[in-house]
C-alpha cells in the first residue's frame, strides 16, 4: 500500500510470512510513511485485540489532518486473477482470530 509492494515482499512463500508474523515481525517503515500513518499501523498491530482501535477510529484517523488519506485508482497490475486469489484466501472459518493460539490452530491444525 505504501511502497507498491506487498508486505514482506522479500519473503517468497506464504508460510515464511506467517512464521514472521507469528514471531512478532512487522513490515519495516517506508521512508515516505508519515508519522500519523505509522502510528496508526502500529496501533492496529497491537497483540491484544482490545488495544487495537475500532474501525470507526481507523477511518477517522485516516481521513484526519495528520494523514489525509485519499482513495486512489487501482494499481495496473491488479486484475481479476488477483481478486479471485485474494477472495479464495478469505474463505474458510469466518471467526475472528482473537488470539495467536486460535490463529495457529486454524493455520496449522490442532495437532
Amino acid at each position: 500500500m505504501l511502497t507498491g509492494k506487498p508486505p514482506f515482499a522479500e519473503l517468497y512463500m506464504d508460510g515464511a510470512v506467517i512464521q514472521a508474523v507469528l514471531a512478532g515481525r512487522r513490515p519495516s517503515r517506508p521512508a515516505s510513511c508519515p508519522d500519523g500513518l505509522w502510528d496508526l499501523l502500529q496501533d492496529c498491530w497491537e497483540e491484544q485485540p482490545d488495544s487495537r482501535p475500532p474501525i470507526s477510529q481507523v477511518v477517522e484517523r485516516l481521513e484526519g489532518s495528520h494523514i489525509q488519506a485519499e482513495q486512489t485508482e487501482s494499481t495496473p497490475d491488479w486484475d481479476e486473477k488477483s481478486t479471485a486469489k485474494f477472495r479464495r484466501n478469505l474463505r474458510g472459518p469466518r471467526e475472528s482470530f482473537t488470539s495467536l493460539a486460535l490463529f495457529e490452530r486454524t493455520i496449522f491444525g490442532d495437532g
